[in-house]
């Protein structure tokens, strides 16, 4: 090789290989990532995967009142088992990310959850929002979690010791760690029971007692 192949190779033929394979492995790579992160048939990417095993209480109250905990329903990743919590560990990817949805949750166990409409796994009746409770209000669908109020639970996954309240009934009510829910009028100070410090309720203008644990303490 003469020294003017040499410099050919050096400064152009080098070069340009060098350039192919940095490019090669780029495009591999972004293949690869995408092959990974592909949504499953049920939109399921990204966490909870399946070698996670996830656990979340849950409440459903309608216009106040405490309702039962959803039935046994198995066969998927993402279920109960009639305890008051939601069991995550991902089957199948369908069921990772997306899949482990509330609303998917939901929906596995024959139930619904929407913006403006829930029923409960296993129950026939929907509750919309617009319909009267039996105090004469308008209730809405809320989502609470971990003493937070969602605006929009449609993308919501719930993530492991999330504590999750569904509610059907009156806006802007207060949870009270107990799972009490009263109206939002004036404050009432909640109370301490077995070491727990409960979250300030609110009561009705007339008067009341908010519930805290299985003590009550009388509205001011």
């Amino acid at each position: 090789m003469n020294s003017g192949e040499l410099r050919r190779f050096l400064f152009v033929v080098l070069p340009a290989g060098l350039c192919i394979t940095v490019v090669a492995v780029l495009v591999a790579t972004v293949l690869q990532t995408h092959v990974a992160t592909a949504p499953g048939p049920g939109g399921g990417t990204g966490a909870p995967r399946t070698a996670d095993h996830w656990h979340a209480t849950y409440q459903f109250l309608v216009c106040g009142v405490r309702q039962p905990n959803f039935p046994t329903w198995e066969g998927v990743g993402v279920h109960t088992h009639a305890d008051g919590v939601i069991h995550i560990h991902p089957f199948s990817p369908a069921e990772e990310g997306r899949g482990a949805r509330l609303v998917k949750f939901f929906e596995y166990g024959g139930g619904k959850l929407t913006g403006d409409e829930v029923r409960a796994p296993g129950t026939r009746k929907t509750y919309g929002n617009g319909e009267i409770c039996p105090d004469g209000r308008a209730g809405v669908v809320q989502v609470i979690v971990s003493g937070e109020s969602l605006a929009d639970w449609s993308e919501y996954i719930p993530a492991d010791g999330d504590r999750i309240i569904i509610i059907f009934g009156p806006p802007q009510q207060q949870v009270s760690a107990a799972g009490a829910c009263l109206p939002a009028s004036r404050p009432c100070r909640a109370a301490l029971d077995s070491g727990r410090a409960f979250r300030i309720l609110r009561a009705p203008s007339q008067g009341g007692a908010a519930l805290a644990g299985n003590r009550r303490e009388k509205c001011p």
